[in-house]
């Protein structure tokens, strides 16, 4: 009886340990492959693509997995597919699956988004951010402009400055005449004081600066940083409190390749949205120091506005906000009702 017992245990125990190496002989399900091309006017290794391929698309991989999927992604940065001007439209016609839309280059596609360009309108980054999702989700007119694409998540710069290569300029009438890289509400704002803006793709920012093809530019630090900017500029400026605002950026995916997305993966791109809007507006925050160290260890300027010389900036703005309604209003366009909902929206979300 002894004999058949531990014949019994043994047998049992050879079973057990020829069960666990099946398991683990036994091959991980596949996971099938979602391909996608992404085109952008950024080098690779700016902060934002940084955030991209080592947060944001672990999380999303790590949620797919989940659900038998995982992406198949092709870069292509710096314009190496298309230069700026190109890309928006060739996402729109699916010649790229994803790229990146700067809102104030996109003024004929979506002019009321031109609001979340606008200067002093008392909002930080994340504030912004917000007053972007409430406008989106509450104005059906906001809204339509982009319905062409799917936005995967928003991204807010920091805070945007004016560096130039003009001696002691500071205060609006010192940029009469002067020639200044700026769109959208930002070109609005220096021609009303005089100045002459100039719109130029990124790539052409350097070598304009250098060879004095403009004497200023108007975008955040971060730009000054990953570019290179500070090589070919002198003057920094920071405006006392408020400012130039921010330049809005989403992230944009053609429409019909998102619906053609399993339902799965479409949920997981939606459920990260927001947080990936926030994280990677934050993650760029945290940057601003390390964009700022090439143009302090080169000697550059860091010209800190009094708040007088600030009140003449937002005074040299106001005008150019009323303009900005009554033509929208005139398209039959809710330019007054956007505007003065940002403005409630700013003081809802922005921190005191």
């Amino acid at each position: 009886m002894k004999k058949m017992v531990c014949m019994a245990i043994v047998f049992t125990f050879v079973f057990a340990v020829v069960q666990i190496m099946v398991v683990q002989a036994a091959p991980e399900a596949k996971l099938q492959k979602i391909q996608l091309t992404y085109a952008d006017h950024i080098p690779a290794m700016s902060g934002g693509n940084v955030f991209i391929k080592q947060q944001y698309i672990p999380r999303i991989q790590e949620q797919l997995a989940k659900i038998g999927y995982e992406l198949d992604m092709t870069f292509y940065h710096a314009g190496s597919l298309f230069k700026y001007a190109d890309q928006v439209p060739a996402c729109e016609q699916g010649l790229v699956d994803m790229t990146v839309a700067v809102m104030s280059y996109e003024l004929g596609r979506a002019p009321l988004h031109e609001v979340l360009d606008f200067a002093f309108m008392g909002w930080d980054g994340p504030a912004m951010n917000r007053v972007w999702i409430d406008l989106n989700e509450t104005i059906p007119e906001f809204r339509n402009e982009l319905s062409g694409f799917k936005q995967v998540f928003r991204f807010i710069p920091t805070r945007r400055l004016l560096h130039h290569n003009i001696t002691e300029a500071k205060v609006p009438e010192d940029f009469k005449g002067k020639k200044i890289h700026a769109s959208g509400m930002g070109a609005d704002l220096f021609k009303s004081i005089g100045a002459v803006p100039i719109r130029q793709n990124p790539g052409d920012w350097y070598t304009s600066l250098d060879r004095g093809v403009f004497e200023g530019i108007s975008v955040a630090f971060d730009m000054v940083g990953i570019m290179k900017l500070f090589e070919v500029l002198k003057n920094h400026v920071f405006f006392a409190g408020d400012g130039l605002g921010f330049t809005p950026v989403t992230h944009i995916m053609n429409r019909k390749k998102f619906e053609s997305l399993p339902p799965g993966v479409q949920k997981v791109l939606e459920d990260n949205i927001m947080w990936a809007s926030e994280a990677m507006t934050l993650d760029e925050l945290n940057r601003l120091t390390s964009y700022q160290e090439g143009a302090k260890k080169k000697g550059n300027n860091f010209i800190e506005l009094t708040p007088e010389e600030t009140e003449k900036w937002r005074v040299a703005v106001k005008p150019v906000h009323e303009k900005w309604i009554e033509d929208m209003e005139k398209k039959g366009l809710p330019g007054r009702k956007i505007y003065e909902e940002a403005k409630k929206l700013s003081k809802k979300y922005t921190k005191k």
